[in-house]
C-alpha cells in the first residue's frame, strides 16, 4: 500500500527556503520507493506583481529558473520533473488541488506557511485548505520543524479505537519493513478534564464514577494496542503507549519521547486531520514538529467492528480534544 501512496509525490513551492523543508523527508522516501517527484509553482496570473517572502519569483521565467536550479541541486537522489501551473485567482491551495487531480498525484508534501491573525482564523493555512479541497494524501512539515536530514528510525501511529485509524497499520508496517523502522502505536485516553462533547456533562454530574470509568478505559486501551500489536509482522519492533489528556498536547508530547520521525495518521475519506483529532482553535500541527503523513481512506463506507475486539469507552467515540 505505501508505493501506492508514494507513487507520485506533488511538492508546491513559493520559493522559500521554509517551504523547500519538506524536501528532507520527501527526497528519502522518493529514493526508497522510486516515485516522480513533481516541483510545482502555482503561478497566479490573476494577482498583482508580488515577491515571495526569501525569493522573488514575480514571472513564470524566475519560477522555471527556480524549479530548474532546485531539481539540479538534487539530481541524482531521486526522480524529479518541474512545471509552472498558471492559475487565475488569488488562492493557490486551489491551484495546487486542480493540479493534483489533473496529474493523478499520490501525495502532496509542504510545510506549513506559518500564517499568522485573522486570515488564519478565516481561511486557514494552505495547507489546511489543500486538504480540504483535496481527497489525495499529505505529508505536511510543520513550520516549528527545523530544517535538516529526515531519518525514518520512529514511527509514531495514533489511534482513536475506529476501524479507520487502523488502516494506518498497513502503510506503516510497509515504511518499517522498507526503513528497518520501529513503530510506537499510541492511544489516548481523556481524563475527566479533557472530556468533550455530552460526557462533558456527565462528568460533571458524576465526578467519581467518570474517573474510574476511564481508568477502565486506560487498561482497556492497552489491551487494544497488544491486540493490534499482533496484526503487525513479527520482524517489527513494536511500542505500545497509553497516554491521559488532551489530543493535541499528548501527541506532542509522545512524538518528542519517543523520538518520532514521521506521524502516521489514517483520515476517513471526506473528513479533514483537524476535524478527526476535534483539536478546536490549536491545531494538532501548531503543536507538534514532526512531519504528519495524512494517508486518506478508500471510498468505501467503514466496517463494523466485531464486538468483541471494540475496545470499551465510556466517552464519544474519537478523538479527544
Amino acid at each position: 500500500m505505501a508505493a501506492q501512496v508514494f507513487q507520485r509525490l506533488l511538492v508546491p513551492l513559493n520559493g522559500s527556503q521554509r517551504a523547500e523543508a519538506i524536501l528532507a523527508p520527501v527526497v528519502v522516501l522518493a529514493a526508497r520507493y522510486d516515485a516522480l517527484v513533481t516541483l510545482l509553482h502555482v503561478h497566479d496570473q490573476s494577482a498583482p506583481t508580488r515577491a515571495s517572502e526569501e525569493r522573488r519569483l514575480v514571472s513564470v521565467a524566475d519560477a522555471h529558473q527556480y524549479l530548474t536550479g532546485l531539481r539540479a541541486r538534487y539530481d541524482g537522489s531521486a526522480t524529479f520533473e518541474t512545471h509552472v501551473h498558471l492559475h487565475h485567482g488569488h488562492n493557490v491551495a486551489h491551484g495546487i488541488a486542480a493540479y493534483a487531480r489533473s496529474h493523478h498525484t499520490t501525495l502532496i508534501a509542504l510545510t506549513t506557511q506559518g500564517t499568522r491573525g485573522l486570515r488564519r482564523r478565516l481561511v486557514g493555512s494552505i495547507a489546511h485548505q489543500v486538504e480540504r479541497l483535496t481527497t489525495t494524501g499529505l505529508l505536511i512539515q510543520p513550520t516549528r520543524r527545523r530544517p535538516g536530514s529526515f531519518n525514518c528510525r520512529t514511527l509514531l501511529v495514533p489511534l482513536d479505537g475506529s476501524v479507520d485509524a487502523e488502516r494506518a497499520l498497513d502503510v506503516s508496517a510497509s515504511l518499517a519493513l522498507t526503513f528497518h523502522a520501529r513503530v510506537c502505536l499510541t492511544r489516548i485516553v481523556p481524563t475527566r478534564r479533557t472530556v468533550r462533547g455530552v460526557d462533558v456533562a456527565i462528568g460533571s454530574l458524576l465526578p467519581r464514577a467518570t474517573t474510574e470509568l476511564l481508568a477502565q478505559d486506560e487498561v482497556a486501551a492497552g489491551d487494544y494496542l497488544a491486540a493490534l500489536q499482533g496484526r503487525l509482522p513479527p520482524m517489527i519492533q513494536v511500542l505500545r503507549d497509553v497516554r491521559r489528556g488532551a489530543t493535541a498536547p499528548q501527541l506532542a508530547v509522545a512524538s518528542q519521547c519517543l523520538d518520532a520521525d514521521l506521524i502516521v495518521i489514517q483520515v476517513p475519506q471526506g473528513a479533514t486531520l483537524t476535524h478527526l483529532l476535534d483539536t478546536r482553535s490549536t491545531n494538532i500541527l501548531g503543536a507538534i514538529d514532526r512531519p504528519v503523513l495524512v494517508v486518506r481512506s478508500g471510498d468505501d463506507p467503514p466496517r463494523e467492528r466485531p464486538a468483541a475486539h471494540r475496545p470499551t469507552s465510556t466517552h464519544t467515540p474519537g478523538w479527544s480534544a
